[in-house]
């Protein structure tokens, strides 16, 4: 979106902020899920197969610049080394620190399968974070932009490529939504990014499944929010049973994970 400016006053709102231009156009929301009701359901499989395929062609753009070219390097925060185990760390702490004791059996030992199946590293660039189509506006199915930065980090590509193939899941099997025609599947849209990003990928199974978990440990943020906001219960399971988690199990399921 077009950036108008940037105030560092905190005084004007309470914190920091930009101010960026509105951009017109529709976006896949999670309530309903996109792919039971809305545009996307009502389009044809030919605009479908444009949407799924230019939004995985955005992805790949954005992994294919430059980011010291690009000035990015400030997102590496001083001292520490950027990548695989970097996003670990960050994400196991982020999970336990949310959990606060509380015992949560399938995301716990997906991170002992984590940890005991570390790819290799895989070259670094810029991250998105949170690539999914429902953080892009859409004007004719094609990509007019793409929103919500404030998890990007320098790590390898894999990372944003499995946070979207695990969403493409949780959108589809863990809400029982069927395919529709012209939807790409997760195979042919991790061939197309495999393509367009110009590198051999191999299995992106590991980065699908941390992907899942790093989502179990969000929703858990999220409940802990609502609690302290007096909006949910205390003793509410939402924390534990969830989308998030279906999802997460599904992939465990699916590939035997031990």
């Amino acid at each position: 979106a077009p950036l108008y400016g940037f105030e560092d006053d905190t005084s004007v709102l309470g914190a920091a902020f930009f101010v960026m231009g509105f951009v017109a156009g529709e976006v896949p929301v999670e309530d309903p899920i996109y792919t039971t009701s809305g545009f996307f359901v009502d389009a044809s499989p030919a605009q479908r197969k444009t949407l799924v395929e230019d939004g995985v062609a955005v992805m790949a753009r954005i992994h294919r610049i430059d980011w010291e070219d690009a000035g990015f390097d400030w997102l590496q925060p001083e001292g520490v080394t950027p990548g695989t185990s970097r996003q670990m760390d960050l994400w196991h702490t982020y999970t336990y620190r949310e959990l606060d004791g509380r015992s949560h059996r399938l995301v716990d030992d997906t991170w002992s399968w984590l940890r005991a199946n570390r790819p290799a590293e895989q070259p670094l660039g810029l991250s998105w974070g949170d690539p999914r189509p429902g953080n892009i506006i859409w004007q004719d199915f094609k990509a007019a932009t793409v929103t919500d930065f404030e998890a990007c980090s320098i790590v390898p590509a894999e990372f944003d490529l499995g946070w979207w193939l695990m969403f493409d899941r949780w959108s589809h099997e863990t809400y029982d939504a069927p395919r529709l025609a012209g939807e790409p599947t997760r195979e042919q849209q991790r061939d197309l990014y495999q393509q367009l990003l110009g590198r051999d990928l191999g299995d992106v199974v590991w980065y699908e499944i941390f992907a899942a978990a790093r989502y179990c440990g969000i929703v858990v943020r999220v409940m802990n929010r609502l609690v302290e906001r007096n909006i949910m219960p205390a003793d509410h399971t939402v924390w534990l049973d969830n989308p998030a988690a279906d999802c997460l199990a599904q992939l465990v399921a699916e590939h035997g994970l031990q």
